[in-house]
């Protein structure tokens, strides 16, 4: 073990990593369980676990039991060793194992005469099973507490499975036992032992690679060594896996000090990765290398590229640290001399130990030896040191062209070792855990790079932070593993399954399983890749085995064979895919073999900007003609007119008089030549070709160049780029070479007839593929059907992964600015760094000439994903990056396949992805949305705000689940499994919820979900917008108005200073002319001063100060607020004359708000006044606007708004699907006061609550009331909120006359059964709506004493009850 003196340790998959194990060997004070820790009073078992951690007695000492166990069983060993030896041949020396040697060792670790397994410990039964899976039995031999003890003879293999013999008959005695730990719930930890090693296991269902401790029994004792034996004592202790939940012995907290331990060093270990570049890229600098110096200062050598070339360098060191570590360098042909020979003179093993021992000199033969062995690591290999050649880009002379023959000082090698082999920290250098590194340590250490640029100056080198990137190198936009494996167990676990149950034999499975095609659209550094790829390899090796728990080499086989044939990626910077592969290596590479090819399933490319056949055979749209920054409107002009009279012309020889009237028009007369051109240059079937020696990877490197190569290949993609370009090329009037000054008359760009024309051969435009390879290689097109036609031959991908870019799509100038101009990128504002870009037009054209091509590439992106077809449901509104990469991967799949990505929560509420979100829905491809809340920094240095969702789906071209499932508000995967949490929807509930966007209502449990939908039975949504042929309805007949808005109409906005000024007066909050009192200013109402009821709830004291009213204010019936501004009456006045309203009092309702604030829906009266967009205002045609007031602010339909917010926003969207009664119901009789309708019944209290001052006069009016305003009585309102709260709550859920629900019309048996279940009776959905409001409850609580609110509305509500 690296880093540590036991010899007969071994620590596989990072159970326990070795730095922990460093610690335990240390018997560190700070690691929880190693030492009494002083309590006092409770003397609860926990407590009792903590006084006295071992269970020692009379004072005895750790080390003395240690000792103590030491000496017997060194006794125990020499009597087992003995009897081994007069075993029978065949004979498995089960009982002798076990009694002998295993049972007295446990009983020396405390847990006393282990007995048999009873036939109960050993059943699993549902649980970590599928729903309705038979029970299943495990012949473990031996159990303690919720610890499985596996004890198998001496002659048993652990990792084979042994026919005949019990335990190890169906599966390897450690495959049974880790099966076990991973199906059963109620079980963590155990141990398997045959006598010769001891392994301490753990559920690690969700691991591909097997994870253990081991102990080398036979070695440890023969050996007599103590501290291996002490390390054993101290880990295996019955007390350590003792805990009345598994989840809390010491040893889970000691492999969750590990997982912590590890988050430290990946952060150390970044910063290693960069000083280790430093080190090396000033290291060339200073060595004797004169023409690489000279190269940087001339600019031939870009010191970008030099950075690209030092992060390879360092790609190779960290993959011969971990193939070294792993013991995977070589092959079993390698002698053992030459393997010697290695390790002692030329492996960086040798390199790491000098490295902490001497800083290094002048001379340069240590990176002489370094060179060696990489330069024969490509092709040649080199017997003598027992390398085989790995092969591929990464160990060519390519890699490294400016490089690779240079010199390196040992001092610098030697500090660039230092760097990557150590970490730092608490002042102790401790070894990097290479052996275990995976995709997910290397990948945000390289992300953490990326935003990274290289500086190189006066002779130095040195990496700088470019600016508005901090964030950025700390890698925190790496996605986590939980979060990948939960993906993982609903997009590509279904389809594995069916895989292997559709093919009908194992052989049939095997071929089936190594045809699936997975794929990452933005794969980074293969993060997901090479998860999908383990999760597929383990039940490919499991298969072949028959083991679930496969061997390691059996697992390492079957990830070879699907990395090179199930996998695929892309990504548009060229680095990541040079990671990614170097990812898939490194968990791929068998001893002894190259490296799988890679080139023709990781490409570099932009997945969102390409074309399909389909697309092509269309035409051009009229869209792509749109001009663009920089574009001359009238080339625009004419290149839409000849594309127009093109397909005219196409249609009219069809006898079509209009374009658009089918789809595919254009194939009938030309898909013939189109076909042809597709059908040339069939792609190689490189998956098929043998690639174990380099002669066989080197053919298939051969075959796949030769075929982009060929000119076949290259018309199909000019075609496909053609396309695209169309959209994105520079469209002018060129100037005409013969005569300067004059301008050709046809412009530049390509039109469908062009495109047309190259496909059937009949004319090449030379200078639209011109433009079509510059565009190409600008923008990165990338085409499916070009690059991997063997993926669209049938039909798409089986499985899409991945986490796509959160951000719009828009020039971010602090980053693109870092590294060329930081002062412009540090600029003190966003205005500043405009004026600084002005002026570069005329101080730098040249930068100021990149910086608008920047600018145009980023317009023709959104301008490609708007207009060009291919993403019709996301590809409109202020587009974000992770809406139309959805779309787009959900366009790659097969009918059958399943997509599984992680993004915002939005792609299932927001207005801008409401028509995706439609689609999943009504073809019912929709399969889990679970909606994830980042409070456990989940994404560690994101807002703990952010809302993020794991969707999965299908393209919608088949059902792939008749319901979905949901769970929101998800703090950690585990809450996924809560069923209280998680619940599911049908397309027809979420119509019935949001009939008009189709988007998803945002339920926190399966109760929540129960209850709205059994009032959205009851009650209909405020306005149902038309939809086919069913017309709108809308029985309040509302119209919906923005007045002004704050940032677009704030040039009519006055402040008092200004009026004051021009001798305006302010009467009350009205500003008049003293000479003319028609003119007026009006206050300008934000939403901040309205709250339920009260149209004065906040007044500005000054422009920047705004206070809550007091009490007294409020019983002034002349107070009014003071706004922030006002605006001239007669705007007031248009904007009103615009609604047709006539009235001098308006309603509204604040659009700022949360589903987590006191109250969300917070409507109310106001007077006829100007009204910023933070108050939006309804305009009710008939008489019965007042009533809807109410209703809105009542508790319950508070509730079910709380439902459907996901974000700060209650837009119109949202409030035409909020559920409210239909004004037909106020003439009806209150149920609980038949003498009076129910509109007599609220008028009063309306009333009462609403005109508590002279301004609202016209409101009283208008409702048929003359009197003066109503005085403000704090506990009178109190009462009267109270009685409406009680009453909607009857009007929402009503009951019949016992108490028990009142069935809603359509309503079925299982939904009224399921709303039973939830809530017995309606007054028991009250009493939870009304526990759904914690802060007025904390507020009652703190007043009163007790939840006063929620006592006075069930004391209404049963009062009205009896009266019903």
């Amino acid at each position: 073990m690296s880093g540590l003196s036991l010899s007969n340790v071994r620590s596989e998959g990072a159970l326990l990593p070795v730095d922990v194990l460093q610690r335990i060997v240390s018997r560190d004070r700070e690691l929880p369980g190693m030492y009494p820790k002083l309590t006092q009073g409770d003397s609860s078992e926990s407590l009792e676990r903590e006084r006295n951690p071992w269970h020692l007695s009379g004072g005895e000492r750790l080390t003395d039991a240690i000792n103590r166990s030491w000496q017997k069983m060194l006794a125990v060993w020499r009597r087992f060793a003995e009897l081994r030896d007069n075993l029978p041949e065949g004979d498995p020396g089960t009982r002798l194992t076990r009694e002998e040697l295993l049972l007295p060792l446990f009983a020396e670790l405390g847990y006393g005469r282990l007995v048999a397994a009873r036939p109960e410990d050993r059943l699993v039964r549902g649980s970590g099973m599928a729903s309705g899976s038979r029970e299943k039995s495990y012949p473990i031999s031996h159990f303690w507490l919720h610890s499985p003890i596996h004890l198998v003879g001496c002659g048993v293999d652990m990792d084979r499975r042994t026919r005949g013999i019990a335990g190890a008959a169906q599966s390897s005695p450690h495959s049974l036992v880790q099966e076990f730990l991973n199906r059963s719930d109620a079980h963590l930890w155990g141990f398997v032992s045959n006598g010769l090693v001891l392994r301490i296991l753990r559920d690690n269902a969700s691991l591909s690679r097997q994870a253990f401790v081991e102990f080398d029994l036979q070695g440890l004792f023969n050996g007599e060594s103590f501290a291996d034996f002490a390390l054993l004592w101290v880990l295996c202790h019955q007390s350590r896996v003792e805990a009345e939940k598994p989840e809390n012995c010491w040893l889970e907290q000691w492999m969750q000090e590990g997982r912590d331990a590890a988050v430290l060093a990946l952060d150390s270990l970044r910063s290693g990765v960069q000083q280790a570049i430093v080190a090396l890229g000033q290291g060339f600098m200073e060595s004797r290398n004169p023409a690489l110096r000279q190269r940087l200062r001339d600019g031939s050598l870009n010191r970008q590229e030099y950075f690209r070339q030092l992060l390879r360098l360092v790609y190779r060191i960290i993959f011969l640290f971990v193939l070294e570590d792993r013991r995977m360098l070589h092959g079993s042909e390698a002698t053992q001399s030459s393997r010697d020979r290695y390790f002692h003179s030329y492996s960086l093993s040798r390199l790491r130990k000098l490295a902490t021992s001497i800083p290094g000199g002048n001379h340069c033969d240590l990176y002489e030896g370094v060179k060696l062995v990489m330069s024969r690591l490509e092709r040649m290999g080199c017997p003598e040191l027992g390398l085989a050649p790995l092969g591929g880009f990464l160990w060519s002379d390519k890699a490294l062209p400016d490089i690779a023959a240079c010199s390196l000082r040992n001092a610098d090698l030697l500090k660039a070792i230092r760097e990557l082999a150590f970490t730092v920290r608490e002042g102790r250098r401790r070894p990097v855990d290479y052996r275990h590194l995976g995709a997910r340590e290397l990948g945000s250490v390289y992300e953490s790079l990326l935003e990274l640029h290289p500086v190189v100056e006066n002779g130095k080198f040195r990496l700088d932070v470019a600016a508005g990137n901090d964030r950025k190198t700390t890698g925190s936009y790496y996605t986590p593993t939980q979060l990948i494996e939960s993906l993982l167990d609903s997009a590509l676990e279904p389809v594995i399954t069916r895989t292997i149950r559709d093919a009908g034999s194992v052989e049939a499975a095997e071929t089936a399983l190594l045809n699936l095609k997975i794929c990452d659209p933005a794969c980074g550094s293969g993060h997901f890749l090479l998860a999908a790829a383990q999760r597929l390899a383990k039940r490919l090796a499991a298969l072949r085995s028959g083991d679930e728990e496969p061997a390691p080499a059996a697992l390492r086989h079957a990830l070879r064979d699907v990395i090179g044939r199930c996998v695929y990626g892309v990504d548009i910077n060229p680095m990541s895919v040079e990671l990614c592969k170097v990812s898939l290596w490194l968990e791929a590479v068998e001893p002894g073999k190259p490296l799988s090819f890679l080139d023709h399933h990781i490409q570099c490319g932009n997945s969102l900007l390409g074309t399909t056949r389909q697309c092509i055979l269309k035409g051009l749209p009229e869209e792509a003609f749109d001009a663009l920054a920089g574009d001359d409107k009238k080339a625009c002009t004419v290149l839409r007119k000849r594309n127009k009279a093109h397909l005219d012309a196409v249609f009219a020889s069809m006898g079509k008089l209009k374009v658009g009237t089918q789809d595919n028009l254009l194939a009938e007369q030309w898909r013939k030549d189109f076909d042809s051109l597709m059908n040339l240059a069939a792609p190689p079937d490189l998956d098929a070709m043998p690639a174990n020696t380099i002669a066989e990877l080197e053919a298939q490197e051969k075959a796949y160049h030769d075929w982009i190569g060929s000119g076949d290949w290259q018309r199909k993609k000019l075609l496909f780029d053609m396309w695209c370009a169309a959209f994105v090329a520079p469209r002018y009037f060129p100037e005409r070479k013969d005569r300067p000054g004059f301008f050709e008359d046809t412009p530049t760009g390509i039109t469908s007839g062009m495109i047309q024309d190259f496909a059937s051969g009949r004319q090449d435009s030379q200078e639209a593929q011109a433009i079509a390879q510059q565009m190409a290689g600008q923008y990165q097109f990338f085409h499916l059907a070009v690059s991997l036609p063997e993926v669209e031959a049938k039909g798409g991908f089986d499985v899409v992964l991945g986490n796509p870019p959160w951000e719009r799509i828009k020039l971010q100038e602090k980053e693109w600015f870092a590294a060329i101009r930081p002062d412009i990128a540090e600029a003190r504002n966003a205005a500043a760094r405009k004026k600084m870009i002005a002026t570069l037009e005329k101080d730098n054209p040249a930068l100021h000439a990149a910086y608008m091509q920047a600018l145009r590439a980023v317009d023709g992106q959104s301008h490609f994903l708007r207009n060009s077809g291919r993403f019709p449901l996301c590809g409109r509104g202020d587009i974000n990056l992770y809406t139309v990469f959805a779309e787009n991967m959900r366009n790659m799949l097969n009918d059958s396949g399943r997509l599984g990505c992680i993004v915002p929560s939005g792609i299932a509420s927001d207005d801008t992805t409401k028509f995706f979100f439609q689609d999943l829905v009504e073809k019912k491809s929709l399969v889990s949305l679970f909606d994830f809340e980042n409070r456990e920094k989940i994404f560690p240095a994101i807002d703990s705000r952010i809302k993020f969702s794991l969707l999965t789906c299908g393209n919608g071209e088949g059902t792939l689940a008749e319901q979905a499932d949901f769970v929101f508000f998800a703090h950690s995967t585990d809450d996924l499994q809560d069923e209280e949490r998680r619940f599911t929807l049908s397309p027809h509930d979420i119509e019935l919820l949001n009939p008009n966007t189709r988007t998803c209502p945002i339920f926190r449990s399966k109760r929540d979900a129960e209850l709205t939908k059994a009032i959205y039975r009851r009650v209909p949504v405020l306005i149902r917008e038309a939809r086919g042929k069913l017309p709108e309805e809308n029985p309040w007949v509302l119209q919906f108005k923005t007045m002004f808005h704050m940032s677009n109409d704030s040039h009519l906005f006055r402040t008092q200073e200004e009026l004051v000024a021009e001798e305006w007066e302010l009467q009350g909050n009205i500003f008049v002319r003293p000479d003319d009192d028609r003119r007026q200013y009006l206050p300008l109402y934000e939403a901040k001063m309205v709250h339920q009821f009260n149209h004065r709830w906040a007044t500005y004291d000054t422009i920047d100060e705004v206070r809550g009213t007091t009490l007294e204010e409020r019983r002034d019936r002349n107070f009014s607020v003071q706004p922030r501004y006002w605006v001239d009456a007669e705007d007031v006045r248009d904007k009103l004359e615009d609604a047709k309203w006539s009235h001098e009092w308006l309603i509204g309702w604040r659009d700022i708000c949360r589903a987590t604030d006191e109250r969300t829906v917070i409507s109310g009266v106001i007077p006829a006044c100007a009204v910023g967009d933070t108050f939006l205002l309804m305009f009710p045609i008939n008489n019965y606007g007042p009533y809807i007031v109410p209703c809105l602010n009542s508790s319950v339909v508070d509730y079910v708004t709380r439902q459907k917010i996901g974000g700060v926003h209650l837009k119109y969207h949202y409030f035409k699907q909020l559920p409210v009664l239909p004004p037909q119901i106020l003439d009806k009789p209150a149920p609980w006061h038949p003498s009076l309708t129910l509109a007599d019944w609220l008028e009063p209290r309306i009333l009462e609550l609403t005109y508590t001052a002279e301004d609202l006069r016209p409101f009283a009016e208008d409702m048929g009331y003359n009197g003066e305003p109503f005085v403000w009585d704090e506990e009178r309102r109190f009462q009267l909120r109270a009685e409406l709260d009680a009453a909607f709550f009857h009007l929402y859920l009503p009951a019949n006359a016992d108490g028990s629900w009142k069935r809603a019309e359509n309503e079925t048996d299982a939904e009224y059964k399921a709303l039973c279940a939830a809530f017995p009776t309606p007054r028991h959905a009250v009493d939870y709506i009304m526990e759904t409001f914690p802060i007025v409850k904390k507020k009652d609580v703190a007043a009163y004493g007790c939840y006063r609110t929620k006592e006075a509305i069930l004391r209404e509500y049963d009062r009205m009850m009896t009266q019903n």
